[in-house]
């Protein structure tokens, strides 16, 4: 458990360092500047997920089913690494065109920003999704925490100086993760066997694309699920709202960076019970805890990020907090389908038509926001987050169910305490306290306090649960 903590622990950091700077951006961009920024980097997201064409579930899959040392390993490693070299740039290459001479009109930015959009997702995803994988797959920590910790000092360094320092604005933040990435990549090159020639195997790149492609198109339902709304809103609402709900997205993000760093975390969990099925009912504890983590950071958020919106930035800006809870609830209910999902896609090994789901949660969403927003503004933006969210789990759930029935037990049990405990701290704090003073801050900690302490006190978050059997949960 130790470890699954830690791998969690440095994502987090890696990816939530930005948010801490968070107060001087909206400070040294104008309201219409953190607009655009907000459209762009939600581009940025789903191009590195069309960049990536689902290679980290495949790779991590693969990379268990072949021993280390051993000449099919390597020739794993080699089609891989020049699969993330090749496809992300030559796609960024094919897109440039249209992006620079139509599509920016549309979004209503700048065309040399979206076209360096382009490039610093291609060199993201070359950059970091094959070393990530291959690291949390051999489990070595030490060179994970140093790739991670390079990559996020050189980025906020950059973007402090080239947004803030040279108010090069929302061009500036961009080059700064072009250059972050060229570093990391670099510094990929020395803790692992990069293939400097180009080399594809056919055989590996059939095991590959068979998980990876079919979750292409999950991904990008997925990316206008979560993401998708601010470029929607564009179109629907005025600059200064659009920045309203890019901020209460990016203030309730703490939800998905947990959930994406728990699963960096527990993924090597699944992979034992890949190796050894025996293991499984111990991989279920784990699960147990993974959930009640997630439960409880959306609880935090929801209650928290609002009196931060008030208190840390311009007064403009306080109009986002009552959109802060809505979104955080939506994105907390999304991100349990990640359980589900691994258990088809890694304990199963079936992901074929997990994108009929997510693509149904993304019509949800966008059906929600043409219709509503209109009339009921960004309070119904955030509603649709919810329904969009809730459709995905549910979904994911049946789907799961259907093609790994039993692969993964579930201590039903400990979660429903879980879930109660949790939704009692949430409805005693909101009914106790505001969100506009310190006071406030101080009511609702003590709240998310007692709330930890009894799930320690319940043993529904045990200490030392890998070094002892978990029981399976009935049913």
């Amino acid at each position: 458990m130790t470890a699954t903590a830690a791998y969690a622990a440095v994502a987090v950091v890696q990816r939530g360092l930005p948010l801490l700077l968070l107060p001087i951006y909206t400070r040294v961009l104008t309201p219409a500047e953190y607009a655009d920024l907000g459209v762009l980097i939600a581009i940025w997201i789903g191009l590195t997920l069309i960049f990536s064409f689902g290679q980290e579930v495949s790779l991590f899959r693969n990379l268990f089913q072949t021993d280390r040392g051993t000449e099919n390993r390597r020739r794993l490693l080699e089609t891989g690494a020049n699969l993330l070299l090749i496809v992300p740039l030559g796609v960024a290459a094919i897109l440039v065109v249209p992006s620079v001479l139509t599509v920016h009109k549309w979004l209503m930015v700048d065309p040399l920003d979206l076209a360096l959009v382009l490039l610093s997702a291609a060199l993201f995803v070359s950059s970091t999704v094959l070393p990530f994988t291959v690291l949390r797959a051999e489990e070595r920590l030490r060179d994970f925490i140093q790739l991670n910790v390079i990559l996020a000092v050189t980025t906020t360094a950059l973007t402090l100086a080239f947004v803030v320092w040279l108010d090069w604005e929302v061009r500036g933040w961009f080059l700064a993760t072009i250059f972050s990435n060229l570093a990391t990549w670099i510094w990929t090159a020395r803790i692992l066997p990069w293939p400097w020639g180009i080399k594809i195997h056919g055989k590996d790149v059939r095991a590959l694309l068979r998980i990876g492609l079919p979750l292409i198109p999950h991904h990008l339902s997925f990316w206008g699920l979560q993401l998708a709304n601010r470029v929607i809103l564009v179109g629907l609402v005025t600059q200064v709202q659009v920045a309203l709900f890019t901020l209460a997205s990016t203030l309730a993000l703490p939800v998905t960076l947990l959930a994406g760093s728990m699963i960096y975390g527990v993924i090597p969990r699944y992979g034992d019970a890949i190796k050894d099925p025996s293991r499984r009912p111990a991989l279920a504890g784990i699960v147990t805890v993974q959930v009640s983590a997630l439960a409880s950071v959306g609880v935090a958020v929801a209650l928290l990020a609002p009196a931060f919106c008030t208190l840390l930035f311009p007064p403009l800006y306080a109009r986002a907090a009552p959109l802060i809870p809505v979104i955080a609830l939506g994105l907390a209910i999304g991100a349990l389908y990640a359980v589900p999902l691994n258990a088809a896609a890694l304990l199963a090994g079936r992901t074929t038509f997990a994108w009929v789901v997510t693509l149904l949660a993304a019509s949800a969403n966008l059906g929600v926001l043409y219709a509503a927003v209109p009339t009921y503004g960004l309070e119904a933006a955030a509603v649709a987050v919810c329904v969009g969210n809730a459709v995905l789990f549910l979904g994911t759930a049946v789907y799961s169910r259907l093609v790994a029935r039993g692969a993964l037990p579930y201590e039903w049990r400990r979660l429903s305490w879980s879930m109660a405990v949790l939704v009692g701290c949430y409805i005693g704090a909101v009914m106790t306290s505001g969100y506009d003073s310190p006071l406030d801050v101080v009511v609702r900690i003590l709240w998310l306090a007692g709330a930890a302490s009894v799930l320690v006190r319940l043993r529904i978050v045990p200490i030392g649960l890998a070094h002892r059997p978990v029981p399976q949960a009935p049913g």
